[in-house]
């Protein structure tokens, strides 16, 4: 009985941990951890825009609240790494998943003071304007989490970067749609195409409500870009049948983009069927930018 309540609990343990680690990153190899807490907040601020000063007051171009469970590090790089370094470092790792909201460097973002003083509260985050670094990243689905990642070099040559990971709230997820949607776009035209969703090989293509209006923003605001709606699938059905079918599920999406009120002048449609394999990639309807 003993042996099982010391199993019960090692389980439990280990849970926790992974759990934890779920939401955790890494920071640069020999970084040292100066400043570490886990909250409940029903109200965090996340800056979305450069910080400004009018008439003293301070106002960022851009904002949203949000509440969830927050978890704020702070690490100080080895000597000799720079900012530069250890911000990139946490950055690349977190882009492998999340979608950037917002980003900036140096004087762009505004003053250090206000972000080490009056957004983090964090005095030793206090340096030189041109040497500041601040990035918030989104990752989606069941659990999804707000990351902000600020980094500084202060006078004496330490660098510094903070991050905050948010698990948000079901109620703050509506706050951050817009941003993510932008962020999705500009992900999009930087890559040149975007898997916009897998498809069942016995289920007929068809766009969800939050996939038709992320392709009618696109269009919206990039009037004079060419697009197109390409259909893949894959199987046991022969290649001219696979092709017919991918033309008309093509020709139907972007029907549904247009009974929407899309502007679908630029939009083309294409059925690959079995051409153009990507690797680890099925049935899928893409969107690819006509360069």
């Amino acid at each position: 009985m003993i042996a099982k309540k010391a199993s019960l609990k090692w389980l439990l343990a280990c849970s926790v941990v992974f759990s934890s680690m779920l939401w955790a990153v890494e920071p640069l190899t020999g970084s040292e951890n100066i400043h570490s807490s886990k909250t409940q907040v029903k109200d965090h601020w996340v800056i979305l825009g450069a910080l400004e000063r009018i008439k003293g007051a301070m106002r960022p171009e851009s904002e949203i609240r949000v509440g969830g469970r927050l978890q704020q590090d702070m690490w100080q790089a080895p000597i000799g790494h720079s900012q530069v370094e250890a911000f990139n470092f946490v950055v690349n790792a977190l882009n492998k998943s999340a979608v950037t909201l917002f980003e900036c460097e140096g004087r762009q973002c505004g003053l250090s003071n206000d972000f080490a003083n009056q957004v983090f509260q964090q005095r030793l985050l206090y340096g030189r304007d041109s040497d500041q670094l601040y990035w918030v990243g989104y990752e989606a689905g069941k659990q999804p989490v707000l990351w902000v990642v600020y980094g500084i070099q202060r006078s004496n040559k330490r660098a510094y970067t903070f991050v905050e990971s948010i698990k948000v709230n079901s109620s703050s997820v509506k706050a951050i749609q817009p941003f993510f949607q932008k962020g999705q776009i500009q992900q999009f035209l930087q890559v040149g195409y975007r898997v916009i969703k897998p498809l069942e090989a016995s289920v007929p293509a068809q766009l969800e409500l939050g996939e038709v209006d992320w392709l009618t923003e696109l269009l919206r605001d990039y009037p004079n870009k060419k697009f197109a709606v390409v259909v893949h699938r894959y199987g046991d059905q022969d290649p001219l049948g696979l092709l017919e079918r991918t033309k008309a599920e093509a020709d139907s999406l972007v029907t549904q983009v247009a009974d929407a009120g899309g502007f679908i002048q630029n939009l083309y449609r294409f059925g690959a069927g079995s051409m153009m394999p990507r690797a680890g990639d099925g049935d899928r309807v893409e969107l690819v930018e006509l360069k």
